[in-house]
């Protein structure tokens, strides 16, 4: 494979365009070369082309400077998965790539489908653990846990009509929760598709009535709100509430983290703030492509153009930053990997922008960020695996 080719086919797989077989054959490179295995190539210095390919497909503008070090077979081998990561550092000193020995010997699995359900009887499910199938039946509701790890819900036929016309009648909720390492999709009654991200909870009522169809979320999730302008779909977090009438978007709340972040794909949403300096709140419209940022001491909402690569990257499958520092990589690397994190030292000031799939192990993405003499030691005591991060 020559420089061009390497070229096309992996600014193919950054966008997306790239058939079932590319994809394939992109990612077996990396799971060749990661295992110290030859480059899959008839090119006599396939270093030099999967470099340059990478090279060539890098928006300079988000390397100033930028440092690409694909100094072992390896190395090569992050780049390639991860698309392209550029590092980007505070100050002139040139990158040398030293990581622990460590983070190669032991590894932590991506996270996947858990979660845990408290039904309105105060019953709580693992999703993890139950099988396929009909979880419960209350009330003339149904909830499934299909195969593809989902959950749904559905009324029976005969009692939708009396529920959707009871607007006095007491609502009972359900409550869902990822923990740390987990995610999961559920479809409610009136056909709206939510997506949880890890380390996050809704509280949702089991039917909608009344004249709103309210949802309580703390962490992140994304919506995709089944139309109906009789009835406006309202999603409450701690700082802001948000209202629509059927649209795609996510919201990201999480209590450790200062702002709460709202980013729409399509349709449009009112984002309202529930913080209430000096006496004033306040109150923004978004439209697509567009991102409303709340923060915890102040009532003023701010509007901005959304990165949508980066805001959908979890719902997508991939952990993506642009121009992010290490803390911010963390805090989404913590929930995704289950792991507690610790910095020794000064922390570092360098800023990383890449992607690499949320299916990889968590030495993909050390890897790659090791290239800017950031070390990492992993250690597990007690059943709890800790991240030491030393710059």
């Amino acid at each position: 494979m020559d420089k061009e080719q390497a070229k096309i086919l992996l600014d193919r797989y950054i966008s997306g365009q790239a058939t079932a077989a590319e994809r394939t054959l992109v990612e077996s490179w990396y799971e060749q070369l990661a295992a110290g295995q030859d480059y899959p190539s008839e090119d006599p210095d396939p270093k030099k082309a999967v470099k340059d390919g990478l090279q060539s497909i890098t928006n300079p503008s988000r390397r100033q400077p930028s440092y690409w070090i694909p100094a072992t077979i390896a190395t090569a081998a992050s780049l390639i998965i991860a698309g392209y990561f550029s590092i980007v550092k505070m100050d002139k000193q040139p990158v040398r790539p030293t990581m622990a020995k460590a983070v190669i010997k032991k590894d932590v699995q991506a996270g996947g489908n858990k979660a845990f359900i408290t039904l309105a009887n105060g019953k709580k499910i693992s999703l993890t653990d139950a099988k396929n199938g009909k979880l419960a039946a209350e009330s003339g509701l149904t909830i499934t846990k299909t195969s593809d790890g989902k959950l749904v819900y559905q009324l029976i036929a005969q009692q939708q009509a009396t529920r959707a016309d009871n607007s006095t009648a007491r609502p009972s909720y359900n409550i869902i929760e990822t923990p740390k390492g987990g995610q999961y999709q559920l479809s409610l009654p009136d056909g709206t598709r939510i997506w949880l991200n890890a380390a996050s909870s809704l509280k949702y009522p089991t039917v909608f009535t009344g004249k709103q169809r309210i949802v309580e979320l703390a962490g992140e999730a994304y919506f995709e709100v089944a139309p109906n302008r009789e009835m406006p779909f309202i999603v409450k977090t701690e700082n802001q509430q948000v209202k629509v009438l059927g649209t795609h978007f996510n919201i990201k709340s999480y209590s450790d983290e200062h702002e709460t972040i709202t980013t729409l794909s399509e349709g449009s949403v009112d984002v309202s703030s529930n913080t209430q300096r000096y006496h004033q709140a306040s109150s923004a419209t978004l439209k697509p492509g567009q991102q409303s940022v709340i923060t915890a001491d102040k009532s003023e909402i701010r509007i901005r153009k959304a990165d949508m690569d980066t805001a959908m990257g979890w719902k997508n499958g991939y952990i993506i930053f642009n121009a992010a520092d290490i803390q911010t990589i963390m805090q989404q690397v913590s929930r995704w990997y289950n792991i507690d994190v610790r910095y020794e030292g000064e922390i570092s000031r360098r800023t990383f922008t890449g992607r690499v799939p949320r299916s990889s192990n968590l030495s993909s993405l050390l890897k790659i960020m090791e290239l800017s003499n950031i070390h990492f030691k992993l250690e597990q005591k007690s059943g709890i695996t800790s991240l030491i991060i030393k710059s």
